[in-house]
């Protein structure tokens, strides 16, 4: 193989697309065991496929947080590039006519921790699987909806509501 690398200095590999998604799906679902799950696999390759693209990058692309993974600011730019990776992959589907999914966009929801655990994020795997150009996010946490993100909001609460809660939610 030719390069015009000069001789003795380091060539710079690019980062594995297939770690680029894998990435984009941490991102999307917060947990490592929800992407395993996901994309048939177990959480350790997970986790090494992560450290192997933060050792391509030279960086940190996530931070632990109480509610999962957060991308740092390396790991945003890295998931912006896997975005662009998955849409042209999409693309290239679609020319060969194979994709007839016409469902996509953001899924943002919110829940309790254990309702989350237990029923919602098996669903919302379940759902990306099916639907892949669905973006799925869910935030388990007992605490409000952020104000600041667009699009939907869906509440679920176990219970009559009181009416507190019905004027916050009109």
């Amino acid at each position: 193989m030719h390069t015009n690398t000069p001789k003795g200095s380091p060539v710079r590999r690019l980062p594995s697309p297939d770690d680029l998604l894998i990435l984009l799906t941490v991102a999307r679902l917060g947990r490592f065991n929800a992407v395993a799950e996901a994309l048939g696999t177990t959480h350790t390759t997970i986790s090494r496929r992560i450290l192997a693209l933060d050792s391509q990058l030279g960086g940190r692309t996530l931070e632990r947080s109480p509610q999962g993974w957060e991308l740092t600011e390396l790991g945003a730019s890295a998931v912006a590039a896997a975005e662009s990776i998955e849409e042209t992959l999409g693309s290239l589907s679609s020319l060969l006519g194979k994709d007839q999914d016409a469902l996509s966009g953001m899924v943002r929801i919110s829940t309790p921790d254990g309702f989350g655990a237990e029923f919602v994020a098996p669903a919302l795997v379940r759902l990306q699987q099916q639907h892949r150009f669905l973006n799925v996010e869910m935030l388990s946490a007992t605490r409000k909806v952020s104000q600041n993100r667009s699009g939907w909001t869906w509440r679920w609460w176990w219970g009559a509501p009181t009416s507190a809660t019905r004027r916050r939610s009109s």
